[in-house]
């Protein structure tokens, strides 16, 4: 596809790809070994003219949490897309944005460079072009953990949507927004936790808005949360999901996300990662060898999910 605008990178673009490409060499320079997590690029396989191509995924080994952004609709593959239109988190899809609110997926949608792009199995970071909001990931087995800087301007929001047939609720006495969504006849249940006080602009089903309202059932719907303007950065979402109930998502999220502190849980799916990957030691071969490797061994792992809460064990495999 061909870009239908090309933005100049800011200063703030350039320096921010500065560091991007100097933390690349930092293991070299400081004379560190790559661990095995270091190998995994997600972005294999994201252009495929034979299969269907992969997006970046963010998922711990066997997780019941699969996530990666939701790029242009219509594209097959994925790395070529040019827009985000959110990031689902199971049956919820969230995108911060600025100025008026839209409910609109393709007037919410945001160009993005792969220049400041990063991407790891244990998580995703991007500047949203639209609105020059930087957005990061990681998750836990049945949570997630977004890090949000806006620009210093006004009108900063939340937008949530369910496509499916569910339900949302917004609760801005406990920075909450609850729901589920509908999938193949069972319920994907969400609770999500904002890091700061919110007030409910308004909900929709399709085109149809109710400014103020905070609820909403049927298809293809969504709500906005506003943020009060001077508020600091960072904003930061938890979201935990259950197949069993928003109680249960809110119990998951506790346990596996009990303090905010964003650092903390990537660093531990990180780590997950690392002693799931180095139970297989690569002797000799090239560094692209070893990349394709462990990449290849990271895909094994996020083929089959343990679905294990509340006392009930599964496995689904996808």
């Amino acid at each position: 596809p061909t870009r239908t605008e090309t933005p100049m990178k800011t200063p703030h673009q350039i320096a921010l790809l500065t560091v991007l490409i100097l933390g690349s060499f930092v293991p070299a320079i400081l004379g560190q070994t790559r661990q095995p997590v270091d190998y995994v690029d997600p972005h294999i396989g994201s252009i495929s003219y034979l299969l269907k191509s992969v997006p970046p995924t963010v998922q711990l080994p066997f997780g019941m949490l699969r996530m990666a952004p939701l790029t242009s609709p219509g594209i097959s593959d994925s790395y070529l897309a040019e827009k985000i239109f959110g990031f689902p988190v199971d049956s919820i899809v969230l995108m911060p944005a600025t100025g008026p609110v839209e409910n609109a997926p393709e007037k919410i949608a945001s160009l993005y460079d792969h220049d400041f792009e990063t991407a790891t199995p244990y998580s995703y970071s991007v500047t949203l072009e639209k609105t020059d909001t930087q957005v990061e990931f990681t998750v836990t087995e049945r949570a997630a953990y977004f890090h949000i800087a806006y620009p210093k301007t006004s009108g900063r929001h939340m937008i949530m949507r369910v496509v499916n047939n569910g339900m949302l609720s917004a609760d801005p006495a406990h920075s909450a927004v609850t729901g589920f969504e509908e999938i193949y006849g069972t319920r994907h249940y969400f609770y999500a936790e904002s890091s700061r006080p919110f007030t409910v602009w308004g909900a929709w089903q399709g085109s149809s808005v109710s400014p103020g309202r905070s609820a909403e059932t049927g298809t293809n719907i969504g709500v906005a949360v506003n943020f009060p303007d001077g508020e600091t950065n960072p904003f930061e979402w938890r979201v935990g999901i259950s197949y069993i109930s928003v109680e249960q998502a809110h119990r998951n999220l506790d346990e596996q996300i009990p303090a905010w502190n964003f650092a903390s849980v990537k660093n531990r799916a990180r780590n997950v990662w690392n002693q799931a990957l180095e139970k297989v030691a690569v002797v000799g071969g090239s560094e692209d060898e070893k990349t394709i490797f462990y990449t290849a061994l990271a895909r094994s792992l996020w083929g089959m999910a343990d679905i294990t809460e509340g006392g009930r064990s599964e496995e689904h495999t996808s």
